[in-house]
């Protein structure tokens, strides 16, 4: 949000699944009057000649370097030439130059056995999104080896047997079937987000029907015939579907209540979890009587499953520079007692890094967890 240069308009920058959208806002008359979305530029903005234009950050060709955006016509003109990545403009005050950020990043995926407490890197480049197969030992992640391009990757969980399974500009890991033998993923293109499942050896690549625009998670049923999936439709609602392989249209199961994370042994109930949110939840949805319960309140977590005897379910914590998983006891949709510490790791695990950040074998023998890194510089480029 920036201040026109009369004071009597605010510029709105919207954040929409197909890019950014302006809006010029009159205070006071309250009216709203679009300026246009583009699909190619970044949320981050600057003046550049106050209520006209702002920089901006645009990928061109695989390389980030900033541009200025007229709010009049749309049109870009380049600023800065380099390698990049060149993000987050900022107008000096002078008038005379513009700061910027440049960078490099880096990365590695590691995995954290706790019974010996050791460290391992599984990757030594930046990925995201680890996905572990229901026994823990086949393990999907995202790399992003340039902007606007992202691949999916499998391999145990030492590293080895590694096999690209899919390549898109912005792809999703979502789940394993239960033997493991199939991998379903979702890959957005603009707007729109489409759901595949491909064999674990990366063949037999076929498209799921789906006409949602976000998925959270995937839960492979019994039979591995259908999957409950968890996301938001094109009105931007919360909604839980059954998905069939068999091209049957999907189904709507419920609305609210979470996005659904697991389903219990006796498949009676589903858990899921709200974390964007003002009031952050783990919430419990009984099939038999479609009724929706907060199982714990105010819990802002990715994690939340099912023990394999359905009697708990476990979900993290971060607190004080270490997560801890807990473990809640549970019976026929009913918290039993308190929760008590499953798995204390020695270091805090960030929940979303370009999805989630972590995850836990079933066991709690694994952690597998993404560990970004690299430097950023801060720029003045004079525009003298």
């Amino acid at each position: 949000m920036k201040i026109y240069p009369d004071g009597k308009s605010l510029l709105i920058s919207s954040f929409v699944d197909s890019g950014v959208h302006f809006y010029r806002l009159d205070l006071a008359t309250h009216k709203l009057d679009s300026l246009g979305e583009r699909t190619d530029i970044s949320s981050r903005t600057s003046w550049a000649v106050p209520g006209k234009s702002l920089y901006v950050s645009r990928v061109v060709n695989g390389i980030r370097n900033i541009w200025e955006y007229s709010l009049e016509n749309q049109a870009l003109r380049q600023v800065s030439f380099g390698p990049g990545p060149d993000w987050s403009p900022m107008l000096d005050p002078s008038g005379h130059g513009l700061y910027f950020i440049n960078g490099k990043a880096a990365g590695t995926l590691t995995v954290y056995r706790s019974a010996t407490k050791q460290f391992s890197d599984v990757v030594d480049e930046i990925a995201t999104q680890p996905t572990l197969s229901r026994d823990g030992k086949k393990l999907a992640y995202i790399l992003e080896p340039a902007a606007n391009k992202s691949e999916i990757w499998v391999s145990d969980l030492d590293g080895n047997h590694r096999l690209k399974l899919a390549s898109g500009e912005s792809l999703e890991t979502l789940s394993w079937s239960t033997d493991a033998g199939k991998f379903v993923y979702g890959d957005t293109n603009g707007s729109q987000m489409k759901l595949y499942v491909v064999d674990a050896d990366g063949t037999n690549v076929r498209q799921i029907p789906w006409s949602g625009q976000f998925v959270g998670f995937a839960i492979w049923e019994p039979g591995n015939q259908s999957i409950v999936l968890s996301g938001v439709n094109e009105r931007k609602e919360e909604v839980n579907w059954r998905i069939f392989l068999d091209g049957r249209p999907a189904e709507t199961l419920y609305q609210g209540c979470g996005m659904a994370v697991d389903i219990s042994p006796d498949q009676k109930f589903i858990i899921g979890t709200v974390l964007w949110h003002e009031h952050p939840a783990i919430y419990q949805y009984s099939v038999a009587d479609k009724k929706c319960t907060v199982l714990r309140a105010e819990i802002a977590t990715y994690l939340a499953y099912f023990s394999p005897d359905g009697k708990s379910f476990l979900y993290s914590l971060a607190a004080h520079g270490e997560t801890t998983i807990y473990r809640q006891p549970w019976r026929n949709g009913a918290n039993v007692g308190a929760a008590v510490p499953a798995l204390k790791l020695p270091f805090a695990l960030r929940e979303d890094y370009g999805g989630n950040a972590f995850m836990v074998s079933l066991d709690l023998s694994s952690v597998v967890y993404a560990r970004p890194g690299g430097h950023d510089d801060l720029y003045l480029l004079s525009l003298k």
